[in-house]
Order: structure tokens, then sequence, then C-alpha cells
């Protein structure tokens, strides 16, 4: 009786630790700013942040979008922040900086159900910037005013409310650094 006891211990262990793991949607996101040539992550106070990104879905399951289900897909928030964390919920936009401030025009609510392995891209227009002139498509954010100069952060915060359950819920917000830089200048020295 014993070892029937075993085995079917054995049996049951072997169900437990082999059973796949819940099944579902893992949103997550990838942000890239403008190239070097561009200026790179190097911003002025009353300039505009350029950026794209995409949303990916890496669980096993469909996550649904708000352009069909408005009360229960995920939306993206763009905000800017002094740290890479973002605070839980919607960004509010304001026109003045205050930490993890949405971006104006940075809240995204036109996406799309995503299969699994699936993705939706957000770009800007194509236009053709830099030297030598290249064609890019950011999507363009301006700055809110109050910016001292330092290191910042421009996030994109996935499913801010929390409408998607999720496998993972603490990969929605990527960031990417960006400084601000004063429009003072170093004074020129007079030549002896």
């Amino acid at each position: 009786m014993r070892s029937i006891t075993n085995a079917l211990g054995a049996v049951l262990a072997l169900l437990v630790f082999a059973a796949p793991a819940w099944a579902g949607p893992d949103l997550t996101a990838v942000i890239s700013g403008r190239a070097d040539h561009l200026g790179g992550d190097t911003y002025f106070p009353a300039g505009s942040v350029l950026i794209e990104f995409r949303v990916s879905n890496i669980g096993d399951a469909p996550a649904p979008g708000a352009a069909i289900s408005k009360k229960r897909g995920y939306t993206v928030d763009v905000v800017l922040s002094r740290d890479p964390t973002v605070r839980a919920g919607l960004a509010r936009y304001r026109s003045s900086f205050v930490d993890d401030v949405l971006l104006r025009d940075g809240h995204f609510s036109d996406t799309r159900d995503l299969a699994p392995g699936a993705e939706q891209a957000w770009t800007g227009p194509s236009r053709v910037m830099g030297s030598p002139p290249r064609p890019y498509s950011y999507l363009n954010f301006p700055l809110p005013t109050g910016l001292a100069p330092g290191a910042y952060y421009v996030c994109v915060n996935v499913d801010p409310n929390n409408r998607v359950a999720e496998n993972n819920e603490r990969n929605n917000a990527p960031c990417l650094p960006i400084q601000i830089r004063s429009y003072e200048f170093p004074k020129a020295r007079k030549a002896p």
C-alpha cells in the first residue's frame, strides 16, 4: 500500500510541476529615438522628442486592443519621467513638467487586437532629415515647459490601467534615456 501511495504522490508531483504555466497575453514595447546624426538623445527645453515604438504580445494568448473592445482593451501612454519607472494608471497631460507627465498627443487608444507573437507599430509621417538627408518616420511630441537641464526618460507605458490580465505586468513600460540641455553656451574667452 505504501508503494502505491508513493507512486501516486510521484505522479501527482509530476503533473503539478510539468503542467503548463497560465496561458495569457504579455504586452511589452520597444522604443527607439532619433539617430545620432539628428542630435541623438539630447534635446532643448522648448523642443520636441522624436520617437517611434511598437507594442508586441510576447505571451501565448491574444491581447484585446481598445480600437474594437474599448472597455477591455489596452491603451498606450507616452510619458516623460525623471526616472525609468512609471506610476500605475493613466498619465495626465499638463503643459508644464511634473514627473510622469503625459506628453501632448501621447495617449493612444487606437490599439488593435494582438495575437501571440504579433505587434503594432506607431510611427509618424515620413520626412527627410539630417545630413546626409535620410527619410525618417518619427512621432513628434512637444516637450512640456519648466524642464530643467538634466537626465530624463521618455517611457512608453502599455496597458497603463491594467485592462488586460497579463503573464508579466512588470515589462509594460520601457524607457529611453534623454538629456535636456540648456540654451546657455559657455562664454568665449578673449584671445591673449
